[in-house]
């Protein structure tokens, strides 16, 4: 739901993430700029590296950064 989106979009501004690598709602609910979504996922990823609290994983596959993302092989839950 819309919802959702947004309270994910308020958490990616409240780490921190530049607003120029964040998306809108419609971007993801209506799928009219899902290349930014892929864009923001990826750099919410690169970002959490540089936070003080964070333990997850190092490693981040290089073919990432090149794969695009499609409504064909996103699953919306």
């Amino acid at each position: 739901p819309a919802e959702n989106i947004k309270a994910f979009i308020d958490g990616v501004r409240a780490v921190g993430l530049k607003e120029q690598y964040n998306f809108d709602t419609e971007d993801l609910f209506d799928g009219k700029n899902m290349k930014q979504v892929q864009i923001c996922l990826m750099s919410l990823a690169r970002h959490a590296f540089s936070l003080p609290d964070y333990k997850g994983t190092y490693e981040f596959p290089e073919h990432f950064a090149c794969h695009l993302f499609t409504m064909e092989n996103i699953v919306v839950v």
